[in-house]
């Protein structure tokens, strides 16, 4: 792979890391969402979601919507600093 296309707009490093990033998402919590922007390379109007079944070799570009895990201990001044 050379590039990435989606919804019409792409961009290339020119380089792949050696590393790949992985992440992981625990079933913690209610009232997220999930907008789906690519099904194995294919665009496609985004929709939204509460869940979506992965199987073996699919590939999937999401965007998830979650609310942090602690917004009451450490709440931030009207500037932005905490």
């Amino acid at each position: 792979m050379t590039g990435v296309l989606i919804n019409g707009i792409g961009n290339f490093a020119g380089r792949f890391p050696r590393e790949r990033c992985y992440t992981s998402v625990e079933k913690t919590q209610r009232g997220s969402s999930v907008i789906v922007m690519t099904s194995d390379f294919v665009p496609a109007t985004p929709y939204h979601v509460s869940h979506i079944g992965i199987g073996i070799g699919q590939r999937h570009h999401l965007i998830l919507n979650a609310e942090p895990e602690n917004t009451l201990d450490f709440p931030a001044d009207q500037d932005g600093n905490y």
